[in-house]
Protein backbone atom coordinates (compact mmCIF):
# COMPACT_ATOMS: atom_id res chain seq x y z
CA UNK A 1 0.00 0.00 0.00
CA UNK A 2 2.51 2.40 1.07
CA UNK A 3 4.13 2.54 -3.09
CA UNK A 4 0.94 3.22 -4.32
CA UNK A 5 0.56 6.18 -1.56
CA UNK A 6 3.82 7.54 -2.76
CA UNK A 7 3.34 7.38 -6.46
CA UNK A 8 -0.12 9.69 -5.55
CA UNK A 9 1.58 11.80 -3.39
CA UNK A 10 5.15 12.15 -6.07
CA UNK A 11 1.61 12.68 -8.99
CA UNK A 12 0.26 15.38 -7.18
CA UNK A 13 3.41 16.95 -5.93
CA UNK A 14 3.84 17.15 -10.10
CA UNK A 15 1.47 18.27 -10.70
CA UNK A 16 1.50 21.21 -8.39
CA UNK A 17 5.49 21.90 -9.49
CA UNK A 18 3.91 21.80 -13.14
CA UNK A 19 1.15 24.64 -12.22
CA UNK A 20 3.31 26.64 -10.62
CA UNK A 21 5.97 26.80 -13.69
CA UNK A 22 3.25 27.31 -16.06
CA UNK A 23 1.96 30.75 -14.14
CA UNK A 24 5.21 32.08 -13.74
CA UNK A 25 5.76 31.31 -17.40
CA UNK A 26 2.55 32.88 -17.95
CA UNK A 27 3.37 36.08 -15.52
CA UNK A 28 6.42 36.56 -17.30
CA UNK A 29 5.53 36.46 -20.68
CA UNK A 30 2.76 39.58 -20.51
CA UNK A 31 5.31 41.42 -18.21
CA UNK A 32 5.23 45.27 -19.71
CA UNK A 33 8.69 46.65 -21.23
CA UNK A 34 9.90 49.94 -20.59
CA UNK A 35 9.25 50.74 -24.67
CA UNK A 36 5.79 49.18 -24.37
CA UNK A 37 4.89 51.53 -20.78
CA UNK A 38 6.30 54.38 -22.93
CA UNK A 39 3.84 53.89 -25.28
CA UNK A 40 0.81 53.49 -23.05
CA UNK A 41 1.94 56.79 -21.11
CA UNK A 42 2.06 58.60 -24.66
CA UNK A 43 -1.12 57.07 -25.82
CA UNK A 44 -3.23 57.67 -22.41
CA UNK A 45 -1.92 61.29 -22.66
CA UNK A 46 -3.15 61.94 -26.38
CA UNK A 47 -6.28 59.65 -26.46
CA UNK A 48 -9.24 61.86 -27.33
CA UNK A 49 -12.23 59.49 -27.02
CA UNK A 50 -13.99 58.27 -23.64
CA UNK A 51 -13.63 54.73 -24.41
CA UNK A 52 -10.33 54.79 -25.82
CA UNK A 53 -8.22 51.56 -24.12
CA UNK A 54 -5.31 49.28 -23.85
CA UNK A 55 -6.09 45.75 -24.13
CA UNK A 56 -3.50 42.95 -23.49
CA UNK A 57 -4.52 39.89 -26.08
CA UNK A 58 -2.93 36.73 -26.80
CA UNK A 59 -1.71 36.11 -30.84
CA UNK A 60 0.43 33.55 -32.49
CA UNK A 61 1.21 32.10 -28.92
CA UNK A 62 2.58 35.76 -27.59
CA UNK A 63 1.12 38.69 -25.94
CA UNK A 64 0.33 41.74 -27.57
CA UNK A 65 -1.32 45.08 -27.48
CA UNK A 66 -3.89 46.75 -28.79
CA UNK A 67 -4.26 50.20 -28.56
CA UNK A 68 -7.76 51.18 -29.72
CA UNK A 69 -8.62 54.91 -30.35
CA UNK A 70 -12.38 54.47 -29.21
CA UNK A 71 -15.23 55.12 -30.96
CA UNK A 72 -15.01 59.05 -31.18
CA UNK A 73 -13.05 58.68 -34.37
CA UNK A 74 -14.18 57.49 -37.53
CA UNK A 75 -11.88 55.38 -39.70
CA UNK A 76 -9.12 55.30 -37.01
CA UNK A 77 -6.56 52.31 -36.65
CA UNK A 78 -5.71 50.60 -33.76
CA UNK A 79 -1.81 49.82 -33.32
CA UNK A 80 -1.06 46.57 -32.22
CA UNK A 81 2.49 45.85 -30.37
CA UNK A 82 4.38 43.11 -29.22
CA UNK A 83 5.90 43.13 -25.27
CA UNK A 84 8.64 45.24 -26.61
CA UNK A 85 6.65 47.96 -27.94
CA UNK A 86 7.53 46.91 -31.46
CA UNK A 87 4.56 47.73 -33.78
CA UNK A 88 2.99 44.70 -35.86
CA UNK A 89 0.87 46.34 -37.80
CA UNK A 90 -2.49 48.08 -37.58
CA UNK A 91 -6.22 46.93 -37.33
CA UNK A 92 -9.58 48.81 -38.79
CA UNK A 93 -9.12 52.56 -40.75
CA UNK A 94 -10.47 53.27 -44.11
CA UNK A 95 -9.13 49.75 -45.12
CA UNK A 96 -10.74 47.63 -42.56
CA UNK A 97 -7.92 45.58 -42.06
CA UNK A 98 -7.66 42.31 -40.11
CA UNK A 99 -4.67 40.81 -40.79
CA UNK A 100 -1.61 41.02 -38.37
CA UNK A 101 1.44 39.08 -39.78
CA UNK A 102 -0.34 37.69 -42.54
CA UNK A 103 -2.86 36.13 -39.86
CA UNK A 104 -6.20 37.20 -39.49
CA UNK A 105 -6.43 38.56 -35.72
CA UNK A 106 -10.13 37.39 -34.87
CA UNK A 107 -8.43 34.20 -33.61
CA UNK A 108 -6.81 36.78 -31.16
CA UNK A 109 -7.93 35.80 -27.47
CA UNK A 110 -8.56 38.60 -24.80
CA UNK A 111 -6.62 38.56 -21.72
CA UNK A 112 -7.04 41.99 -20.02
CA UNK A 113 -7.21 45.48 -19.95
CA UNK A 114 -4.29 47.61 -19.24
CA UNK A 115 -5.16 50.81 -19.73
CA UNK A 116 -8.73 52.25 -20.09
CA UNK A 117 -9.24 56.29 -20.10
CA UNK A 118 -10.97 57.13 -16.51
CA UNK A 119 -14.26 58.33 -17.05
CA UNK A 120 -15.06 61.56 -14.75
CA UNK A 121 -17.07 61.09 -11.75
CA UNK A 122 -20.40 62.51 -11.69
CA UNK A 123 -21.04 65.54 -9.23
CA UNK A 124 -23.87 64.48 -7.56
CA UNK A 125 -25.89 66.98 -5.44
CA UNK A 126 -28.39 65.97 -2.30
Amino acid sequence: MNSGRGFYVLAIAGMLLFDLVSCKMSKEESRISKGLQHEVDAFSRASLCKDAEVKEMRFQSAAVFVFDEGTCIKDKESRVLNVEGKELGRLGGFSGNTLINHEDFSSAVPVKVIWRKEQPKANVQD
